[in-house]
């Protein structure tokens, strides 16, 4: 059965699916390096997140943003940066990038009515979003690149602006930061495990 079909009559005949477990997963960015279990809540509204993190960052005071930027090594970060790093967050989750969002929708088929859940039309793969509650069990598959990547990532030089808005995810905990976006195929296999799908990653068909 596609897996369009085992995700959609699960989920039908459980009132809706609160919790998944990625096993294995190896994402494109660790050039699949290493392979790590995904716990992630399905069942969480990005819509609420939002609405929360843009509540928490309009109240920042400025003893926090004195704090804050005195935690910050990069001396590129002043107070102004950190201030117009505070609005673009804002002005990001009140008005997303219209031609994403549609493209998005276009692309595919809510399982969920959230839409934690998408069936990729072109691919027929399964999409998973929500938020991260934990990763665990990681593996390396090759040390060597492991490495590399690792390297890679340390030498990236990132934007005064882009440093200054990390700064204020982390600092404030903010919600939406914690969202997880994974990807898996046809063949990967699926299990049902009480409310939640026991997913099995392969990256054949990918």
């Amino acid at each position: 059965m596609k897996i369009f079909n085992l995700v959609t009559d699960f989920n039908a005949s459980n009132g809706g699916v609160s919790f998944v477990n990625v096993r294995g997963y190896m994402s494109k960015s660790s050039q699949y390096s290493k392979s790590e279990d995904y716990l992630i809540n399905i069942g969480a509204s990005y819509e609420n997140a939002k609405l929360k993190d843009i509540e928490t960052l309009k109240s920042i005071t400025l003893e926090q943003m004195a704090k804050f930027l005195s935690e910050i090594s990069d001396e590129r970060v002043t107070v102004e940066v950190l201030e117009t790093a505070k609005n673009d967050l804002i002005a990001s989750f009140i008005k997303p990038d219209f031609n994403r969002s549609q493209g998005q929708k276009n692309a595919y088929t809510n399982i969920t009515p959230n839409g934690s859940l998408k069936y990729a039309d072109e691919t027929g793969n399964l999409n998973i979003q929500g938020m991260l509650v934990k990763i665990s069990n990681t593996v390396i598959l090759n040390q060597e690149l492991f490495d590399a990547v690792q390297l890679k990532k340390a030498n990236v030089k990132s934007r005064a602006l882009t440093v200054a808005k990390n700064k204020l995810k982390s600092a404030l905990d903010l919600r939406t930061d914690k969202w997880i976006y994974l990807t898996v195929g046809q063949s990967s296999k699926i299990n049902v495990n009480g409310e939640s799908l026991d997913i099995n990653y392969s990256l054949e068909n990918k």
